[in-house]
């Protein structure tokens, strides 16, 4: 997702450390090896038919670009402050939520650059952080998905 403007993004301390990390490794690691890799195909000579040049260039670009867009997104940043509440739901709480079928179903909501669908961590801006925010154990959601609607229980509030 892009940053644009003066917009604020927020992050938890843990996003954006990990975030920190990730420009650290692009701006050293990751320039030094699409350096190497450029030096090793213009050793080759003629680079005007040379598709490796023409890959390492792209990489190149899409390291750049990414580099640009960590710099913003952390000199837009807003920590959210972890308040250990367990009480209400809000970006950097973990969530335990249980579905129709009684299955249950763990979250961490974080701020949208923070996004990780595989390990659980969800944005408070999509349907189910968005209809999470503000609630407490018990309380029931409907929330419309790209699969349709879902109800789920709050069953669980914790800070990580």
């Amino acid at each position: 997702m892009a940053v644009q403007g003066s917009d604020k993004v927020k992050l938890t301390q843990r996003g954006k450390t990990k975030l920190e990390q990730e420009l650290i490794h692009l701006k050293t690691t990751g320039r030094d090896e699409i350096s190497e890799f450029m030096g090793s195909i213009m050793a080759e000579g003629d680079i005007s038919e040379n598709s490796g040049y023409d890959d390492a260039r792209l990489k190149m670009g899409q390291l750049e670009s990414r580099i640009l867009e960590l710099e913003l997104i952390l000199s837009r940043a807003t920590i959210v402050e972890d308040t250990r509440n367990t009480d209400t739901i809000a970006v950097g709480s973990t969530v335990l939520v249980q579905d129709e079928k009684g299955r249950e179903r763990k979250f961490v909501i974080v701020g949208t650059h923070e996004v990780d669908a595989f390990q659980g961590h969800i944005s408070d801006e999509s349907p189910i952080g968005r209809a999470l925010i503000g609630r407490q154990v018990g309380e029931k959601v409907s929330v419309e998905t790209p699969r349709g609607a879902q109800k789920l229980v709050v069953s669980g509030i914790s800070v990580e």
